[in-house]
């Protein structure tokens, strides 16, 4: 829980996405909105085999890590993580979103802060919807401390094998968990 608490998780609408040629893995360049402590951020994301359209990627919902360090790629400033699961595959990779939301309660959840919940969905952790950014920044070591993976129920999952999975709560208290595309196995860890 110590590493979780480091990471400023928040749901994030992609606004565009471009071709990025001069990467040295094949990426897109993607601006991201996520709320208003981040309403403008940059990443750099390997994702051009699970989506070979960037255009598929443009208004989608996807899981961002926003507190750690600026990487230059490339010449590019990428902000933000923007973190996806591997298809069974291993190349193509999906985004981690919201799932089972309406568009209406989607639109509000632009910004807002992820927790979890068990199995029994009570909250272990939860951050109120746009509370303020984490000014501290994370590392890529505390992201994989809290190894992050597809349970069996589909849902994003924390610390392998607890029933702590990854949920953001709405304006009107609903509580919405995070998962992938069919195309990932179950015990799939985060990208």
């Amino acid at each position: 829980m110590e590493s979780f608490a480091k990471l400023e998780l928040r749901i994030a609408r992609i606004l565009t996405a471009d071709p990025f040629p001069a990467a040295r893995k094949p990426a897109y360049k993607l601006s991201l909105n996520a709320g208003p402590h981040r309403p403008h951020l940059a990443s750099s994301a390997q994702l051009t085999k699970g989506y070979p359209d960037p255009n598929m990627l443009v208004g989608q919902m996807a899981l961002v890590v926003c507190n750690f360090p600026v990487r230059k790629i490339a010449g590019f400033k990428s902000e933000a993580l923007v973190t996806g699961m591997y298809a069974n595959d291993g190349e193509r990779v999906y985004l981690v979103q919201p799932r089972g939301a309406s568009q209406a309660t989607e639109d509000s959840l632009v910004g807002a802060r992820v927790g979890l919940v068990d199995g029994e969905g009570a909250w272990v952790a939860r951050e109120d919807g746009n509370s303020a950014a984490i000014e501290e920044m994370a590392t890529f070591d505390d992201f994989l401390a809290c190894r992050f993976e597809l349970t069996k129920d589909r849902l994003i999952g924390i610390d392998c094998g607890t029933d702590r999975v990854l949920a953001v709560c709405t304006e009107s208290g609903e509580t919405v968990r995070l998962s992938v595309s069919d195309e990932v196995e179950s015990g799939t860890p985060l990208a």
